[in-house]
């Protein structure tokens, strides 16, 4: 049943993603096109522009590379404002935090069964070091073996960056776990953030990074997004359901992992194209 659910959670997202975004971005584009014609009809906003335009045409071959930056710091400083009131909610020891926990802790545990707990092992294996630490060996080989060093090295530094920041927070904020009585798998670790939340969001973010530059095909870019989304909110969901972590720690290490991705992403990124100029 749980197979049936992640095929269909698959498709839909890849249907949602594959239809849906290039329909929103051309409307927006028209929209921006319709309020640009609409502002420049003002002989004032016109002289403005066209002092403008001439003042940055220097800068026009960096034009990208500021609009990257600008996205980059947007989600990081997003992402890294939400990890950090979920990380001060937690060190406070908030009541409605610590609520919002335990039910989500007591739920899971009513669901369980045989079925279950089979589906959500063998994607709790997947999240661990080593399952994606091979996966991230064996991509990289191959993309080696096919001459793009460079990129095999983004996936080799995202991945192992991301793993010594997730150890180094685990250290700094010290949480225990859930009751490891009432767990179905152990871990000796510290809970916040969760390791396999953060790392599996990094490692399959940056693959999916990759595929949008190895691949011109839309349907091929839009189907790795739509796997990698639902790889990695099954293997957050499978340390709910075995007990290792709070609702928090699958939250915060979210978070974090999209905030170091978005940052070694954007380096590359402005690397590549500063390259390129």
């Amino acid at each position: 049943m749980l197979i049936l659910l992640f095929l269909l959670a698959f498709v839909a997202l890849w249907a949602g993603v594959y239809r849906v975004l290039p329909a929103v971005w051309r409307t927006a584009r028209s929209l921006w096109a319709a309020a640009a014609r609409a502002i420049l009809r003002r002989q004032r906003f016109a002289v403005w522009y066209e002092r403008g335009t001439a003042r940055l045409r220097p800068l026009h071959p960096y034009r990208p590379l500021l609009v990257i930056l600008a996205v980059g710091l947007l989600i990081a400083g997003l992402t890294g404002a939400s990890f950090l009131a979920v990380a001060e909610l937690m060190q406070e020891k908030s009541p409605q935090l610590e609520r919002w926990d335990q039910a989500v802790w007591r739920s899971a545990h009513q669901l369980r069964s045989p079925g279950a707990t089979h589906f959500f092992l063998v994607f709790t294996l997947l999240g661990t070091g080593v399952g994606l630490g091979l996966i991230v060996l064996i991509i990289a080989v191959v993309l080696v073996a096919r001459g793009h060093g460079r990129w095999a090295g983004f996936l080799v530094v995202t991945a192992l960056g991301g793993w010594l920041l997730n150890h180094g927070l685990k250290l700094l904020f010290a949480r225990a776990r859930p009751d490891m009585a009432e767990a179905l798998r152990r871990s000796s670790s510290y809970a916040f953030p969760s390791g396999h939340a953060m790392v599996s969001l990094i490692v399959f973010g940056a693959l999916v990074y990759v595929v949008i530059h190895a691949s011109a095909s839309w349907r091929v870019r839009s189907a790795a997004a739509a796997l990698a989304l639902c790889l990695v909110g099954a293997i957050s969901l499978s340390r709910i359901y075995l007990g290792v972590h709070w609702l928090s720690d699958i939250v915060a290490g979210l978070a974090a992992g999209l905030v170091w991705l978005a940052t070694t992403t954007v380096a590359y990124e402005v690397y590549r194209r500063m390259r390129l100029l």
